[in-house]
């Protein structure tokens, strides 16, 4: 029994924005008759200011939601936080997923496998999860399949038993801005999708915090239905949980002078402020310190650096957050600021 979610509030929270109770059904493993009378979820990772601005891998945390925004569960990773630095997408997770009351209805387990990869072209790097409710008692898994442009999973009851097939968009598809999309079939027919939400341009290149939605026929078996669940944390993890660093933009100038250009796109919906600052305002000078970039619109940065040695670690520092009203600093004022190294 969890009295407390890690990293949130009591589990006594309001139950306006919890799904009203269901009742125990014959055949369902208990706590999962939230999944009976649905068709559809929502599971929208918590963001986190450490993973966000510096960097540093945090145990994931999730909202599960029903299509109309009442919350049914909660779930967070328990791994080591060595993995979660060094092994990343690859580590050892075990995902707790917990009721209103702190009660654990469902684990999935993921074990480490050195030789995963995202073809999984052999059956040793095939990568696979397991789905248990209640916690300890297995009701399917979720293996990963031979690829080549397509990320393919097979999801499988208690048995083994293939019980649908997912595969997700081509390697173009995957890595452009917009929903990815993974299909869902059985028996040739498609029976649900695990989408992938685009978050915009400044949720997706500084954090790793994901939404997904998860839908699925109202008639399919509770147990299939947490199969697929637990398929979606299993792509997060595989698909969504790449390093961090890659986010961060590189200005090369030597230490003997010279200059660079960039451009700054604001692929979000809403008008973007922005500040670049550094430890040593006497190295360098950029054209545009503040500014504002509007919804789809860019903005063109050129950057100097005098001549002298690093200071420290030589690094520029953009900071950002949308537009509030004139004022400049009023801005960068509070913790919704975000900040890029």
């Amino acid at each position: 029994m969890y009295t407390q979610q890690p990293g949130g509030t009591t589990s006594s929270k309001s139950k306006e924005t919890w799904m009203p109770l269901t009742n125990q059904i014959a055949g369902c493993p208990p706590g999962l008759e939230y999944l009976a009378s649905i068709d559809r979820i929502q599971i929208i990772q918590a963001v986190d200011v450490l993973e966000a601005v510096i960097g540093w891998e945090v145990a994931n945390r999730y909202a599960i939601i029903n299509g109309i925004g009442q919350q049914i569960y909660y779930a967070f990773e328990e791994s080591e936080c060595c993995e979660r630095q060094f092994c990343k997408q690859r580590r050892t997770f075990c995902l707790h997923v917990v009721d209103n009351f702190g009660k654990e209805v469902m684990t999935i387990r993921r074990n480490f496998n050195c030789c995963a990869c995202g073809c999984a072209c052999c059956a040793c790097c095939q990568d696979l999860v397991t789905i248990e409710s209640p916690p300890g008692y297995p009701i399917g898994s979720v293996h990963q399949q031979f690829g080549c442009c397509h990320p393919r999973y097979h999801g499988r009851d208690v048995t083994g038993q293939v019980i649908f097939n997912i595969e997700g968009p081509d390697c173009c598809m995957m890595s452009s801005c917009c929903d990815k999309v993974f299909q869902v079939h059985s028996n040739g027919a498609m029976i649900g999708e695990i989408r992938k939400r685009w978050g915009g341009m400044l949720k997706e290149a500084f954090t790793k915090a994901d939404a997904f939605g998860v839908s699925f026929s109202l008639q399919m078996p509770v147990a299939h239905k947490a199969v697929m669940v637990g398929a979606a944390f299993f792509i997060d993890f595989m698909h969504f949980e790449a390093d961090g660093d890659t986010a961060q933009a590189t200005c090369t100038i030597s230490t003997s002078g010279g200059s660079a250009k960039h451009t700054m796109v604001n692929q979000s919906d809403r008008k973007l402020a922005f500040l670049f600052g550094h430890a040593d305002n006497s190295l360098y000078w950029v054209n545009t310190t503040f500014g504002f970039i509007d919804a789809g619109e860019s903005k063109h940065i050129n950057i100097w650096r005098d001549v002298g040695a690093p200071w420290r670690k030589d690094k520029l520092k953009v900071y950002f957050c949308f537009a509030k009203g004139p004022d400049e600093l009023e801005h960068f004022k509070g913790p919704d600021r975000g900040e890029v190294p």
